[in-house]
């Protein structure tokens, strides 16, 4: 934009009337009209430089984003991938863990049962084995009893034979 101005200045100073002018100042003045003209080229050639070097950087970083963005996307893709992997696996062990309560509960369940069973055993067998002890006792005695008694009857038996001899 300033080039522009200093461009306009310039040219209305060529445009004056060089007749009046020395032909030493004439020569200068068309030296740095000509300078003048060459730093503009050079300013415009820039421009154009810095443009192109604009729009190139302006085509990197939109294929950057781009990049970015595909990066993004088969990061998230791949993130969501796992963690659906991972709620299905979650949502299995968990299946499997309340199978495993439910497996524990009747186990417990019938250890309960089979604990009672064996004290229900338990008491039956020591009501037995006080009833064997009292058939014992009762056989010893009755048996002491008939040994005594087979004793008496012998005995009474004997003594008889001996009275008719």
């Amino acid at each position: 934009m300033r080039i522009t101005p200093l461009f306009f200045l310039f040219a209305f100073a060529s445009c004056t009337s060089t007749s009046m002018q020395p032909k030493s100042e004439k020569y200068q003045m068309e030296i740095t009209l000509h300078k003048t003209r060459a730093d503009l080229e050079e300013a415009k050639h820039d421009l154009h430089t810095l443009k192109m070097e604009i729009s190139i950087l302006e085509g990197k970083m939109v294929n950057h984003e781009d990049k970015l963005s595909s990066m993004k996307k088969e990061t998230f893709d791949t993130h969501q991938t796992k963690l659906e992997n991972y709620s299905t696996q979650l949502q299995e062990i968990d299946r499997k863990i309340n199978l495993l309560e439910s497996k524990q509960k009747e186990f417990f369940s019938q250890l309960e049962k089979l604990s009672y069973l064996t004290n229900e055993m338990s008491k039956a067998l020591a009501q037995g084995k006080e009833k064997m002890n009292d058939l014992e006792r009762s056989v010893a005695s009755q048996s002491k009893f008939v040994g005594e008694f087979a004793k008496k009857v012998a005995l009474s038996l004997e003594q008889p034979a001996e009275q008719t001899e």
